[in-house]
């Protein structure tokens, strides 16, 4: 029995050589054409395979899973450490309002006495009233001067009173164009003479503007400070005396505007003494005597 040779593929028959090797050509050509991935996908996978990068996109186990993961938690842990200094160090501090400085109480010589008046739960006929009362209970020996520091207090914060403070807490009917124009730092007290009588020291940036307001406010200034009116009554009555007017004088080699009563008692009194200082006192040896104060140069020790 004669067994039929095998029968073989020969070129140009019929059917087709099917391959037995495959290679990743041959994969790429089969998932391109069954629409299982793409041209780019393919060069891309590729290129991993080229430069050995490995694929993130897929789960990966063994030390390569851990470095990931080590990687991953390295990375939120800056991110986390990130968002509380910026926090704490920026956000934070911008919510606290920082705590305001109280403003430093002048005065412009050395006084005997320091008292303080709080004006924060007074009115202006409060605040005059006080003041009546420190000046009736000033208890010195002859040339002495107390200085008195105005201050308000809110809540637990204590200011002092500036210059246009002051004028608005004793609610004093000043020109505007004064008080705005007046420094921060005054000084208020008494001097204790031949009797106590107050005096009022004020800053101005501008001398022009100042004398002129004070020209313009001598119709109204006695009515006006009547907590700088001297302890003594006038001769006059009191409609007669303001009704006065002030008059030119020289007192120790400084122009002065006084008003006088009928008498010829200064009643109020104010000066210059240079291009940025307002005196304003009643009587004339209180002036003369805050006049060599603020000539006298302080000792520092």
């Amino acid at each position: 029995m004669e067994i039929p040779p095998p029968e073989n593929n020969k070129e140009g028959e019929r059917g087709e050589i099917t391959p037995t090797l495959r290679t990743l050509k041959t994969d790429a050509e089969e998932s391109i054409k069954s629409g299982k991935t793409t041209v780019v996908s393919v060069a891309a996978e590729a290129e991993r395979l080229r430069t050995g990068v490995p694929d993130l996109s897929t789960p990966t186990n063994g030390e390569g899973g851990r470095r990931i993961a080590m990687i991953s938690g390295i990375v939120l842990l800056l991110a986390v450490s990130i968002s509380a200094a910026v926090y704490f160090f920026v956000v934070s501090p911008g919510k606290t309002t920082p705590p305001k400085v109280a403003q430093t109480a002048t005065s412009f010589f050395v006084a005997e006495r320091e008292r303080r008046i709080d004006t924060g739960s007074r009115t202006g006929r409060n605040i005059i009233d006080a003041v009546n009362h420190e000046r009736a209970a000033v208890n010195m020996t002859v040339g002495g001067i107390e200085n008195i520091i105005f201050t308000k207090t809110a809540g637990t914060e204590t200011q002092s009173l500036s210059a246009e403070g002051l004028f608005k807490a004793l609610s004093i009917n000043a020109p505007s164009a004064l008080v705005r124009n007046l420094n921060p730092e005054f000084m208020f007290g008494f001097y204790a003479g031949s009797s106590v009588e107050p005096f009022l020291i004020l800053k101005i940036p501008s001398y022009e503007q100042a004398y002129a307001s004070m020209l313009y406010w001598e119709k109204t200034m006695a009515a006006d400070l009547k907590f700088l009116a001297p302890t003594r009554p006038p001769v006059d009555e009191e409609g007669a005396v303001f009704g006065r007017n002030f008059s030119d004088e020289i007192l120790k080699n400084k122009d002065i505007r006084v008003l006088k009563d009928a008498a010829g008692q200064s009643i109020l009194l104010y000066s210059f003494t240079d291009e940025k200082t307002l005196i304003i006192t009643s009587t004339e040896e209180t002036f003369a005597e805050i006049l060599r104060r603020l000539g006298t140069p302080r000792i520092v020790r």
